[in-house]
């Protein structure tokens, strides 16, 4: 069982229109400015968010899928930690945190698509 059936705020919280918008921002921007950072900063919510459903949902990846999934969290760690597990003061981090973000993304419901619960992205109309 995932955190997020547990926890079914955590389910509601993924937005996946958000965060194309906010990594789309964070990438076209070559300076962010303040008001673009303080929405750039919501990757690093929905990366804690996302990060510790992925890992969880790894062990149902098979071969070349499990490979991409442990690589993305590694990568997305490594990040985090770089950034103290907060919103980073160096505009880089936050362009690393972005593509980290949409990779979480793109595996959550892939991972959870063979559960028998229904998952619950908000994607705002995006396939």
């Amino acid at each position: 069982m995932t955190r997020a059936s547990e926890d079914t705020t955590a389910t509601a919280a993924i937005d996946a229109d958000t965060i194309h918008r906010t990594s789309e921002t964070v990438l076209w921007s070559p300076r962010l400015s303040r008001e673009e950072r303080d929405v750039a900063e919501l990757l690093v919510g929905q990366v804690n968010l996302l990060q510790p459903e992925v890992h969880d949902l790894a062990p149902r990846a098979l071969m070349e899928q499990l490979r991409t999934t442990v690589h993305v969290i590694g990568c997305t760690r490594r990040t985090l930690h770089a950034a103290g597990g907060a919103a980073p003061a160096d505009d880089s981090i936050l362009l690393d945190m972005a593509p980290h973000c949409r990779a979480l993304l793109a595996l959550y419901p892939q991972l959870s698509a063979s559960d028998d619960r229904p998952v619950h992205v908000a994607d705002g109309g995006r396939q």
